[in-house]
């Protein structure tokens, strides 16, 4: 469909454009779909034969503003209950409705009016406490999916471009271009007196392990991400955001899980630590007293329990599922892929070149033309037209890696990573770099003059002229004096 589109008429990458943002939208309807379930809550979520002990109908007169008002409970649901907080009793209600000391109306045989059952009244609502649960786990997923979704959407816009890609940071690239962040991260999670202690001490470091992992988690989520998250977006460069997308998508998928586990270990241990979470259900009780109000508490059903314990499971397994994807662009940036798109590919083999086998003829193959790719749009299928070739039947894809074409080493030799040939630790991390970019590398395809080196904010294509940058990249261009090695720089590219 790419290509017929490009044959149409349509830009070069704006198919590829179109399919991330549509794709992207896709993807973050998981995390959206857990964020309505959990903000459309109401009264077929809970337990109706199980409420609070003694199980009697709380009835109480609302305060005299709400008081003469045709809808009382309306109004105490307006004035005092704010987005995901509870309702605060002691406000909203003056005290016990008259007639009412005494009576002995059972939360299990009630009647409630339907108009109290449906819309907005229908509603989960929380007494006696700071938060409602539901709501406040709600409106968190929702700005992690905005967070996620947004990081996604400059990542992989940005990455389309090929002048672009090189300057989407990897982790060596970042702590080489930020130091002061890095170094204030590592000092916050104790990196290095962790390691001093596992030389010295390991059983003593085994230890003190599930500890210093708790504390690594409450760090992550209240210091290092919004000191991230701050230092991204409001980056003095103006191409900012777009150097620490694929970073920032790695932190927030890592967020994403964090949260989620917490929601689960909080699902699972509330019965057994405090009890489980009671929810209230309020109707007008007009025939006791005018601006009388009742309410009775009950738990979740079982079966609302393992919904939320499936969608916090598959939201955590999503994040996580996109946070490790974002490893090979942090490991090498030249190997990185798009995040919207359910494939994975690297986005460098782009564009798709094949022919016809030898014993087939040779030559392009069928609806292409000499000269012309198979497939030049970095968001649709690589092997596309493999299938419908007059010899398919035989023939199976060899994968295998290749040295760079001149034009794409032109393109990484302005890349900020220090080195191409990056040592990978535990996991398919980078390993540790010392700080600072070494005087020079060793070079077998190209090298970089100090004259040449380029700014980390350029906006130049590589090979256009000078004469063609922009009022923005001038701007840009201006924001950062380049950066001249004090001897030549060079990149080894495999």
């Amino acid at each position: 469909p790419a290509m017929w589109a490009r044959r149409l008429g349509c830009p070069a990458l704006w198919p590829s454009r179109i399919k991330v943002l549509v794709m992207s939208y896709l993807l973050i309807g998981c995390i959206y779909t857990f964020f309505d379930f959990l903000r459309n809550a109401d009264v077929n979520y809970v337990d109706l034969s199980s409420p609070l002990a003694p199980g009697l109908v709380i009835c109480r007169e609302a305060e005299p503003y709400c008081n003469g008002r045709d809808d009382s409970l309306k109004c105490i649901l307006q004035f005092y209950e704010r987005i995901f907080h509870a309702v605060d009793l002691d406000a909203a209600f003056d005290g016990e409705c008259p007639n009412y000391h005494g009576h002995s109306d059972l939360c299990v045989d009630v009647n409630i009016p339907m108009r109290s059952i449906q819309g907005d009244l229908a509603m989960l609502h929380t007494v006696n406490r700071t938060f409602n649960p539901m709501k406040a786990w709600g409106w968190l997923y929702f700005v992690l999916m905005i967070l996620l979704w947004s990081c996604m959407i400059v990542h992989d816009l940005a990455l389309l471009q090929d002048w672009c890609r090189p300057k989407i940071l990897s982790i060596r690239a970042a702590k080489w271009e930020m130091p002061l962040l890095w170094r204030c991260i590592a000092s916050l999670q104790c990196v290095d007196p962790m390691a001093a202690l596992r030389r010295r001490c390991c059983v003593l470091w085994l230890l003190l392990q599930p500890a210093w992992f708790a504390c690594q988690v409450v760090i992550f989520l209240a210091v290092v991400y919004p000191l991230s998250l701050f230092a991204g977006a409001f980056w003095w460069c103006p191409l900012g955001p777009v150097r620490v997308s694929r970073i920032m998508v790695f932190m927030t998928g890592v967020l994403t899980l964090s949260w989620s586990l917490i929601f689960e270990l909080g699902l699972l241990l509330a019965p057994v630590l405090g009890g489980a979470d009671m929810y209230a259900v309020f109707w007008n009780s007009p025939a006791r007293s005018p601006g009388c109000v009742c309410y009775c508490q009950y738990p979740l059903r079982q079966g609302i329990t393992y919904n939320l314990l499936f969608f916090g499971f598959v939201a955590g397994a999503w994040s996580a599922s996109i946070a490790f994807r974002a490893l090979k662009g942090l490991r090498r940036p030249n190997w990185a892929n798009l995040f919207s798109i359910l494939y994975t590919v690297p986005i460098e083999t782009f564009p798709v070149f094949w022919e016809k086998p030898e014993a087939a003829g040779g030559g392009p193959i069928n609806l292409r033309k000499p000269g012309e790719p198979v497939q030049s749009e970095p968001a649709f299928d690589p092997f596309c037209l493999m299938d419908e070739q007059p010899e398919s039947g035989r023939l199976r894809v060899h994968l295998f890696p290749v040295p760079q074409s001149d034009v794409q080493v032109k393109r990484w030799s302005k890349s900020r990573d220090p080195t191409a040939d990056a040592e990978i630790g535990c996991c398919g991390f980078p390993a540790r770099m010392s700080r600072g970019l070494p005087s020079s590398f060793t070079s077998s395809s190209t090298t970089v003059s100090p004259g040449t080196w380029e700014a980390p904010c350029s906006t130049t294509s590589p090979g256009e002229p000078p004469e063609a940058k922009t009022a923005l990249a001038a701007a840009v261009d201006d924001c950062l004096s380049p950066q001249t090695p004090s001897a030549s720089v060079a990149s080894k590219f495999d």
